[in-house]
Parts: C-alpha cells; sequence; structure tokens
C-alpha cells in the first residue's frame, strides 16, 4: 500500500475503504493522502475530495470487455430494426432496457467471481485490433484504462467511431442479418428427415392423384361469407398429431380431407419422423391407423390417407390458386396451438416467387399448430395450404402453398 504523508499522527490507524469496497487499515491523517489498494490496485486520495468514482463506473471500468460488448449489441439491434424500418419508441425502450439487465447482472456476476490484475486487454497491440474489428469495444477499453496518451485516445475515438458508423449505416439489412427470403429458403431447402409410416397402395395412390386432377369446380356465382364457409368445411379440417416408436407425441399441426376415402393433405415437418399419426375430427371421431400416399419434403407437402375401412369423410374442394389475384379475400382454419378448428381471415397480400418456390403471401393470422391448414377463397375452395407463420418480429406476414403446387408433384 503506497502512502505519501508526513510523520504526524503516524501511531495512529484508522480502517477506510477503498472505491472498489476493499477495507484498508491506514494512518489517521489531516491531510491529503493518495492511497493504492493492495487487493485491486486502485489509485485514490484520502480524505476523498470528491475523488470516489461512482459505483457505475467502476463497473466499467472493471469490466469494460463485457459492457462494450453489451453496447455494440445494443448499438448493432437499434440499427436493424432502423433498416428493417420497424423502429419504434417501444424497439428503442426494449432493446437498451434489455442491454441494461443483461450488463447490470452480468458484471454482477462478475464481481463475485472477479480476478485482480487481469489487465491484459489494456495493451496498446489488443486495443488497436479491437479498434478496427470491433470498434465500440475498442473504444470502450480505450478510455477504461489503456495506457494511449488523452489526445490520441481523441483521435482514435473519432476516427474509427466514424469509420464503423459509416460502415453499418452502408449495409442492407440482409447483409447484417437473415432476411425474411433467406429464412423461407433455408426452411424449404434443409435436409428433412423420413417418414416412417407404411406406404399406401398405388390402387390408393391412383385414386388420389384422380381426386386432385379431377377435382369439383364450384358454380357459385356469389361469394359465401365467413360462417357459411365454416359450416360446410368445418369436419374437413382435422387435427394431426405425429408420434414416435413409443407413442410419445413428435409434434402436431393441421390438414384437411381430399377424398371420401380418408386421403388428407398436411405439411411434410407436422409428420416429419413419425413412426405413427393420430387424426382427430371436429365430430369427436378419431384414427390412429395412417399411411403415407405420397411425400414432396423440398414442398413441405405430405399425402396420406386415415385407414378405416366403411368409414366416409367429407372432403373438400380444391380450387385454382393460379386465379387468385393480390387484394382477394381469403379464409384459413386450422389448429393454431391446438385450439381446434380456428377461423381466421384476411387477404391476398402477395404472390411470391422465392428461389424455385411459389407463395401466397396473406394477412390472416397462424400460429404453431396451424400448419398444413386450408386456405380457402370466398367460393369455399382450398387454394392453399398454410405454412409460415408471422416470423422476423412482424406482424401479418404469412404464407401458404398454392394448392396447384400438387398438379406438377403427383405425375
Amino acid at each position: 500500500m503506497g502512502i505519501t504523508m508526513s510523520e504526524e499522527n503516524f501511531k495512529e490507524k484508522i480502517i477506510i475503504e477503498c472505491p472498489n469496497g476493499h477495507k484498508l487499515r491506514i494512518p489517521k491523517t489531516t491531510t491529503t493522502l493518495r492511497v493504492t489498494c493492495p487487493k485491486c490496485r486502485t489509485s485514490f486520495l484520502y480524505p476523498a475530495q470528491k475523488i470516489y468514482k461512482k459505483k457505475t463506473f467502476n463497473r466499467i471500468k472493471n469490466h469494460p470487455i463485457f459492457f462494450g460488448l453489451i453496447i455494440t449489441g445494443c448499438f448493432l439491434l437499434l440499427v436493424n430494426r432502423y433498416l428493417m424500418e420497424v423502429l419504434g419508441l417501444n424497439n428503442i425502450f426494449l432493446i437498451i432496457g434489455i442491454c441494461f439487465v443483461l450488463w447490470f447482472i452480468g458484471t454482477w456476476i462478475m464481481d463475485i467471481f472477479k480476478e485482480t490484475d487481469t489487465k491484459w486487454y489494456y495493451q496498446k497491440w489488443f486495443v488497436i485490433l479491437l479498434l478496427y474489428i470491433f470498434s465500440p469495444l475498442g473504444i470502450t477499453l480505450l478510455w477504461a484504462g489503456s495506457k494511449f496518451k488523452k489526445y490520441w485516445k481523441v483521435i482514435l475515438t473519432l476516427l474509427f467511431g466514424s469509420w464503423f458508423v459509416f460502415r453499418v449505416l452502408n449495409y442492407q439489412p440482409g447483409e447484417l442479418f437473415y432476411s425474411p427470403k433467406d429464412e423461407i429458403v433455408k426452411l424449404f431447402s434443409t435436409q428433412k428427415e423420413d417418414i416412417q409410416l407404411k406406404l399406401a397402395n398405388n390402387y390408393i395412390k391412383d385414386n388420389v392423384r384422380k381426386v386432385i386432377l379431377n377435382s369439383e369446380v364450384s358454380t357459385l356465382n356469389k361469394p359465401l361469407t365467413i360462417t357459411q364457409i365454416f359450416e360446410k368445411w368445418n369436419e374437413s379440417i382435422i387435427l394431426v398429431q405425429s408420434m414416435d416408436k413409443k407413442g410419445n407425441i413428435l409434434g402436431q399441426g393441421s390438414g384437411f380431407i381430399i377424398s371420401k376415402e380418408g386421403a388428407f393433405i398436411t405439411n411434410y415437418h407436422v409428420v416429419e419422423l413419425a413412426y405413427h399419426v393420430l387424426i382427430q375430427l371436429s365430430n369427436g371421431k378419431s384414427f390412429k391407423e395412417v399411411s403415407l400416399i405420397s411425400a414432396y419434403p423440398d414442398y413441405d407437402i405430405a399425402i396420406l390417407k386415415i385407414e378405416e375401412e366403411g368409414e366416409l369423410f367429407l372432403p373438400v374442394i380444391l380450387g385454382n390458386s393460379d386465379k387468385m389475384q393480390v387484394g382477394e379475400q381469403i379464409l384459413a382454419i386450422g389448429n393454431p396451438e391446438g385450439w381446434e378448428n380456428t377461423v381466421s381471415d384476411g387477404l391476398i397480400s402477395g404472390i411470391r416467387e422465392i428461389d424455385k418456390f411459389k407463395f401466397l403471401q396473406i394477412t390472416a393470422p397462424i400460429s404453431s399448430g396451424s400448419s398444413g391448414g386450408a386456405l380457402f377463397n370466398m367460393k369455399g375452395e382450398v387454394i392453399g395450404i398454410t405454412t409460415i407463420r408471422s416470423q422476423w418480429g412482424v406482424q401479418n406476414l404469412n404464407f401458404a402453398i398454392p394448392i396447384n403446387t400438387l398438379n406438377f408433384l403427383i405425375f
């Protein structure tokens, strides 16, 4: 402990605390002393003359790398929200609040396990390297404890700070983060696992092919109401639960009946890896025997059949998705979060071609469990298979696979 003082009052001792809370025993004095704490190496004046640094600054100085990471993360998140044009006061307060809590909790934990004399990150070469790679973190280290002279700190801060801001603001959102288009392509292009169900016989496959190619066409001249569509096709929408060998539920989704014999369509990912599938109808009936007719993992479509002799089902009418136009009203029926036969309406907000895939972009809300559900036009015809719900921090950005996709897949 280094102390500069005269020899007066040398025999009397007092207990004080350093700015980091360590208790020290020093000679009593009426003059100002410069004290260096032997535990944390902090140098301070005693008696305190407004020299004690605020606790907040101590947290920054003791853990500059952690503070710099939080500041950088907060900055990048705010820039991302701005570039995606979804930045509002709620976003700003939420991001800053989360980052502040993470910083506070993180530094509190690091204080508990703090190691003194771990100052390697203040070396000049390391600070310069971080200024180039990760400017906000480098600037934090530059001012928290590096040995650069003050005028160099100012020059380096202005130089690398301006360079970092220029780079970030000139990036496109997709260069910093995944765009929705990238995510959709990734979801469909990812290698999928096999469905382990028994295969249906060729007779059933041929019959389903005929059903799809020769689906009944609606002759309605005026649109139906939402209530009329629901009442007409409620029993055609099913809850699909996939299970493993032991009967444990792997996941659940939706589906819709397309033939009187019990053939139905759902998303491939709903029944991926399934050894067994349980089907539940809105009238309370359930079926455990299900076979696989056709699977198209690249398009996230699976066609299956309920194996129940003597049971007749109500099939939907398949429409022509190529005739759908942006702005037309649509209706989705599925089982979001397991809530059976839930109805949501909306519009066709876009018709998108992403990579090799074609999608109907819809505003009808869908959630987890809606996958594989039926998307109806207002004539009561199925024109899509609901498949991707709102993600990426935005609302009403949902997608359905056009039903006409089946026409070229089944050949």
